[in-house]
Parts: structure tokens; C-alpha cells; sequence
């Protein structure tokens, strides 16, 4: 079933952890959730964050920044369910990921 995420929501799943468990989670590819979080203006993880934190090393997040002219508030889907086969979010991730 598709979930609602604000802009400030996606961005405390996608720095929760790494965006290829989230994919997995929606059924999703991690370009998948790499071109949502572009779209919208969510900043993500530099390469080697994980595992940089993992391995004890400093890490710096990436600051929300709140912009009123960017409204998230979409439906992320899942290919679990045939309402993604008519989301808006098909036109713009292209046909691949569905």
C-alpha cells in the first residue's frame, strides 16, 4: 500500500538508514529513492556514510532545510499494490520501476 511522507518524514527515514534496505522495504530500486529524494529537495547520504559510521569514523549529516516551495506530501509506492500502475509518481521515475 502506498505510505504519505512529508518532506521533513522522508528525510529522517532515508538518513535512518541505508536507502537500499528502504527500497527493499517499499519494493523499490535505490535509484528509485535516489531521484524521489532529488525531485523533492530531501538530501540523502554520501557514498560511504554507512559504512563509515559503522566503522567508528565521524559523520556529518547533511541539515533539513525547510523550503516552503517544495511540497513533498506524495505517496511513495510499492510495486505491491496495483494503485502505484496509475500514481503520478510513475510519469516521473519512468516505466522500469513499476
Amino acid at each position: 500500500m502506498p505510505r504519505r511522507f512529508t518532506r521533513q518524514e522522508f528525510y529522517d527515514l532515508v538518513w535512518s538508514k541505508p536507502i537500499t534496505h528502504i527500497a527493499k522495504d517499499f519494493g523499490l530500486s535505490d535509484v528509485a529513492i535516489h531521484k524521489i529524494c532529488k525531485k523533492n529537495g530531501v538530501p540523502n547520504p554520501p557514498l560511504g556514510y554507512w559504512a563509515k559510521k559503522a566503522s567508528g569514523k565521524p559523520v556529518t549529516q547533511t541539515a533539513f532545510q525547510h523550503d516552503p516551495d517544495l511540497v513533498f506530501g506524495r505517496e511513495v509506492p510499492t510495486r505491491r499494490t496495483p494503485d502505484v500502475l496509475h500514481h503520478p509518481l510513475r510519469r516521473s521515475l519512468g516505466r522500469r520501476f513499476f
